[in-house]
């Protein structure tokens, strides 16, 4: 799927992408975005997608010929801001040529065809993640037809300038000669260019087609979508030492196998895309057209051997590498790209100098990245492989220095087990974060293997994950034994310990009103973005806290509910601060609660405790669960004999 959730998508054109639509721009409710193929799109996207906040703009103009589209493209496109462009033109180009013999003035030929859509490729494309290039049509079978048979030439300009730069291609023409081979053209349409219902949903069928949209999805985007690294290219981590005689077929079937067994998403080498020749890279994305490869992230950009830090070093290589891969991304659509390559980053002597060359590089790296809507993602990678961006902490500070927001943060699981990094920092740097990979140290073996040192490393990664609501790919990348065996055997251990807690339960010793209480799931861990909890109909207001959910819960004594944890606006949602006081009575404001030791829950309406481990200077602290209107119910901590501080609930 090429969109995202947030997405602004302009679709533009002449009267078939016009439909009626609202002035100045289609958008909203009704018949905002027109009644031809953006509405059914747009409907498709709300059924298939109803968690998501996609903007459709429809700024389509009835009688508009490349010429005229180009005349309006600043203020109708490029000024709107969007992420996405579909453009659908070249109808009128052909047909006033047959309505209008007489009025040459209106005639688009060929060549000015060609060159309208390559000057609004070159001027969309730096600030959008891609372009949706949709083929003009005539609807008329007999091929032998006249104004068909131009038609036919501008479809072939329209597909070779797709081609040239990249966009996504959508052949109109093509569903409309396969469904005519049933149906007569005026079954569809009087005029055989403007598309009533059905036509218009043909068109859709083949955008969506196009865009990897799958129709039959339910529900919400899992918060986690599970991939797998192929295994396969000189610099891939799974210790495979030759390139495949054919990285193309080699990509296309390990990626398929993958989605066959139930990966979401896929990730291959750097070095299986550096060597594929045009011809190749033609046929792999002709193949991830027909069907998506689901490419997530491609890692290892760099040999090993080159020297990207070094100040004397040639860099224009290595950015024409960088390049020839962004291109071949942009293609498939593949949105991230790993920046590990540990040896090829490693400053070596020179360290400030050397690190200075680095982020240079990486910024103009970032630049060319951009261009192509594709995001570099750094890699902390332990000290046996590289001497910088090697915890999370230093490569999430480096990342807030550099100030690029097409530069963030990739977090290995086996790189932070063998550096012993403390779990506690993931949730610190949520908002860099947009990949992740996985694998058991020490031997960086499949997750789930028998030789892992800590089993409970990786299990205590994904609880992190969820509680700070992460939403993208994790993504196994080790060193296989087994690939078809493993791969099947790991995504299971996945799907296990990135279970997300759907409900908790709850039996009152008590009569409850409003009151804070602390729930802990049987299975699974409570996601970070929880704001509700429902029973019998009702709502609460709920927050992830610790290792269960805070819940403001009305109930009564006796009775066991289940609650169903959700997104749903209810109030304000409780949050939890622990403030305390200097040993000589300054106040020492807020401590965040992971400075102490676990928060235990005795019976959760009654009481809290802690361990006053983490803050040996506070004599006194209150604990504050904050409800819905700004209301509080606190309760003193203090220090006992046991050095244990307890918090009695009450007003």
């Amino acid at each position: 799927m090429l969109l995202q959730s947030g997405d602004r998508i302009v679709f533009t054109g002449d009267s078939t992408t016009d439909a009626g639509r609202g002035r100045p721009v289609g958008e909203g409710l009704h018949a905002g975005v027109g009644d031809g193929y953006v509405r059914q799109i747009e409907n498709i996207l709300n059924v298939v997608y109803p968690d998501w906040t996609l903007w459709i703009s429809n700024t389509g103009n009835s009688g508009d010929t490349s010429r005229s589209l180009k005349a309006r493209w600043q203020n109708d496109v490029i000024n709107l801001k969007p992420d996405w462009v579909s453009v659908m033109i070249g109808i009128n180009d052909v047909w006033r040529q047959f309505d209008s013999p007489g009025v040459l003035s209106s005639h688009v030929y060929l060549e000015e065809y060609r060159s309208n859509l390559s000057e609004m490729m070159e001027r969309t494309l730096p600030v959008v993640k891609g372009v949706i290039l949709m083929s003009p049509y005539y609807m008329e079978p007999c091929r032998e037809d006249r104004m068909r048979a131009l038609t036919d030439q501008y479809i072939r300009v329209c597909e070779e300038t797709a081609k040239k730069y990249s966009c996504h291609y959508v052949n109109t023409q093509a569903a409309f000669d396969e469904y005519l081979q049933y149906r007569h053209s005026s079954y569809i349409s009087w005029d055989r260019v403007h598309p009533g219902h059905i036509d218009s949903l043909l068109i859709a069928r083949e955008f969506i087609k196009a865009i990897g949209i799958d129709p039959g999805r339910k529900g919400r985007t899992p918060m986690i979508q599970f991939s797998c690294c192929i295994p396969g290219g000189s610099l891939m981590p799974e210790g495979v030492r030759e390139v495949p005689d054919s990285p193309a077929g080699q990509i296309v079937e390990k990626c398929r196998y993958l989605l066959s067994v139930g990966f979401d998403k896929t990730e291959c080498a750097g070095g299986m895309l550096a060597d594929l020749t045009p011809e190749d890279a033609d046929w792999l994305v002709e193949e991830n057209a027909k069907s998506s490869l689901e490419l997530v992230a491609v890692n290892s950009l760099f040999p090993w051997d080159w020297r990207l830090a070094d100040p004397a070093a040639d860099h224009a290589p290595y950015y024409e590498r960088a390049v020839k891969l962004f291109t071949i991304m942009q293609r498939l659509g593949i949105p991230y790209a790993v920046f590990g390559s540990g040896a090829a980053r490693s400053l070596r002597e020179n360290r400030e100098e050397g690190y200075r060359t680095l982020t240079d590089f990486l910024g103009k790296m970032a630049s060319a990245a951009a261009e192509r809507g594709i995001t570099i993602v750094i890699e902390p990678l332990r000290k046996a492989e590289t001497d910088v961006f090697v915890t999370v902490p230093e490569t999430g500070e480096s990342v807030y220095a550099m100030d690029n927001e097409h530069i963030r943060l990739l977090y290995d699981a086996f790189h932070m087990a063998e550096e012993g990094t403390d779990l506690s920092c993931v949730r610190d740097y949520m908002d860099l974060l947009r990949h992740c990979h996985i694998a058991e140290s020490p031997k960086r073996s499949a997750p789930g293997s028998e030789d892992s040192a800590d089993l409970s490393y990786n299990r205590r990664f994904a609880a992190e994950l969820i509680k700070g609501g992460y939403q993208g790919a994790v993504s196994i990348e080790c060193g296989f034994r087994d690939f078809k065996a493993e791969a099947v055997s790991s995504l299971a251990y996945l799907k296990e310990i990135f279970a997300v807690a759907d409900t908790v339960t709850c039996t009152p010793a008590r009569d409850l009103v409003e009151e804070p209480v602390y729930l802990k799931p049987e299975r699974g861990t409570v996601s970070g973005d929880i704001t509700s909890a429902e029973a019998d109909g009702k709502l609460y207001p709920a927050s992830q806290w610790r290792d269960g959910v805070l819940v403001i819960l009305t109930a009564k004594k006796g009775g066991t509910l289940t609650l169903t944890l959700g997104r749903e606006k209810v109030g304000q949602a409780p949050t939890v601060e622990i403030a305390g006081h200097h040993l000589y009575d300054r106040d020492i404001g807020a401590i965040d609660v992971r400075f102490w030791d676990k928060l235990r829950r005795g019976r959760p309406w009654e009481r809290l405790h802690a361990r006053g481990s983490g803050h040996p200077r506070a004599s006194a602290s209150a604990l504050r669960v904050y409800r819905r209107g700004g209301c509080e119910r606190r309760g003193l901590l203090e220090r006992d004999a046991r050095s244990r501080l307890r918090a009695e609930s009450g007003h």
